[in-house]
């Protein structure tokens, strides 16, 4: 008798977890159809429309103005202005092949390593990428410089 009701049991679970499974999987395959939709719509797009697409007119602009002001064999300083590190990473792939050093969280500048910035020759440039209220943008660095404390 006990092995019969373990039986039903342990059949009960497996239909159950099949059931929540089977649930789950249906949103999933919902978008993965959609997404490959997506990317069959736009398969044919050239790289600077697809990022358009992907990233928004408003980000594109941002990032063509810095890459207009900056040579491709150029590099820049990184400051990120949402703490999410990757948001940071969008503005360095879009600015490829230019070379990024990343300074830091605009949250946490450290005086100390602004101030090796602002010494460097030729004058420095600082990306700000994305922001809470705007796309990534060119900053002079001597913004983020703070008087001395007292």
């Amino acid at each position: 008798m006990r092995t019969g009701l373990r039986r039903a049991a342990a059949f009960l679970a497996l239909l159950s977890l099949a059931v929540f499974f089977a649930a789950g999987a249906q949103r999933q395959w919902e978008l993965v159809a959609k997404n490959l939709a997506f990317g069959f719509d736009h398969i044919a797009d050239p790289l600077p429309v697809a990022r358009r697409v992907i990233y928004g007119s408003r980000f594109m602009r941002g990032i063509d103005a810095i890459a207009k002001a900056i040579p491709p064999n150029g590099s820049y300083w990184l400051v990120d202005a949402i703490d999410d590190p990757g948001y940071g990473y969008f503005v360095r792939t879009a600015l490829a092949p230019r070379r990024a050093r990343y300074l830091g969280r605009l949250s946490a500048l450290d005086q100390g390593s602004l101030r090796v910035v602002l010494s460097g020759t030729p004058a420095p440039t600082v990306v700000l990428s994305w922001q809470p209220d705007g796309p990534p943008i060119l900053v002079d660095p001597r913004r983020f410089r703070q008087p001395p404390s007292p």
